[in-house]
């Protein structure tokens, strides 16, 4: 169905839209009959096709819809149809944003639609690792220790709970997810500190910040909810790890690659830092031989419970799903319409 209210309309439209969806697994389709122009919708096989047959898809398409799925200049040269790429996510790591921009195709993402689920699935983790979930289930659920011993509570790593009250959470990226945690936390009790940029003199730090230095020392909890960049690519390594408190718990909620995992599974296990909790890996899908996938098999980490993992599924609820849907819509629209709409770049 095409709307039938007259539109200005950007010009060189094709008379039909050929969109292609690159990885439909993650969502359902949205709703594209308010576009106004006609269209078509194709929808990539799961697994995608390699080589050759990806090509026959992607050639054809002048609308790209990309989650998750990577975009890089040596797949994008090779498209000479296209004009727009919408992506569904927030996240824009996986497109080169740079050659688009370069090539005159727009790029479009859904800017903070799924604060609400990540913040809450973070504070699932940070809860799971302090009070040691998944250590006491794998414990529980083998039979014998329970019984024998009469108690547990030799297992919550770091002795005694302190609370909520006596959490000190640094944050690390201030935009609107690291504030939505902020205000989660504060409701809990906790004390909220937010991170200044890696590098910035402790004389320059702005009001309400602390030195990212300070921010590492100071953290019982440590979330991350910040882009990855050149910049914030091993932000976090084996010299932050050392200067880190031996109960700190540390939660990635933001993406693969701001924590170098191999200094992150050595503190692990050296005992510097009381646990971790991510959600995000260097390459996803993270298969069996991603570091952290292994460090979570290997039984010193697993029947501690002090390594949690999750399958980038923390933006994924009801109202984020239905926001990614309709703003991606959106978003394809005001393209055709010379309007933009959450263009990238």
């Amino acid at each position: 169905m095409v709307d039938s209210t007259p539109q200005t309309l950007r010009p060189n439209l094709p008379e039909t839209l050929r969109i292609l969806r690159l990885d439909p697994i993650h969502t359902p389709s949205p709703d594209f009959s308010p576009l106004p122009i006609p269209y078509t919708v194709t929808e990539l096989p799961n697994p995608p096709p390699k080589g050759d047959e990806l090509m026959t898809y992607l050639k054809p398409a002048h609308v790209l819809i990309s989650t998750r799925f990577f975009l890089t200049s040596t797949i994008l040269s090779q498209l000479p149809n296209l004009k727009h790429i919408a992506i569904l996510a927030i996240g824009t790591d996986h497109v080169d944003i740079a050659y688009c921009k370069e090539h005159g195709i727009s790029v479009s993402n859904v800017p903070a639609a799924s604060n609400e689920a990540v913040s809450e699935h973070g504070l699932t983790l940070y809860m799971a690792l302090r009070r040691n979930v998944v250590g006491m289930h794998e414990r529980t659920r083998e039979g014998k220790e329970w019984k024998e011993k009469g108690s547990l509570s030799e297992h919550f790593y770091g002795g005694l709970m302190t609370g909520f009250k006596g959490e000190v959470v640094g944050i690390v990226g201030g935009g609107e997810l690291g504030n939505r945690v902020a205000d989660l936390c504060r409701a809990l009790g906790m004390t909220v500190q937010f991170s200044e940029r890696k590098g910035v003199p402790e004389t320059e730090t702005r009001p309400d910040y602390a030195s990212f230095t300070t921010v590492m020392k100071i953290s019982t909890v440590l979330f991350l909810s910040l882009p990855l960049t050149p910049t914030t690519e091993n932000m976090i390594a084996a010299a932050e790890l050392s200067i880190m408190r031996p109960d700190t718990l540390i939660i990635n909620i933001a993406r693969g690659g701001i924590v170098n995992e191999e200094d992150l599974v050595d503190a692990l296990k050296q005992g510097k830092i009381a646990g971790a909790a991510t959600d995000v890996y260097v390459e996803e899908p993270a298969g069996e031989n991603n570091t952290l996938v292994k460090a979570a098999r290997d039984s010193e980490l697993r029947d501690s419970g002090r390594l949690i993992l999750s399958p980038h599924v923390a933006w994924y609820g009801i109202s984020s799903v239905e926001k990614l849907r309709r703003v991606v819509t959106e978003n394809i629209k005001g393209w055709c319409e010379g309007a933009g709409g959450n263009v990238v770049g």
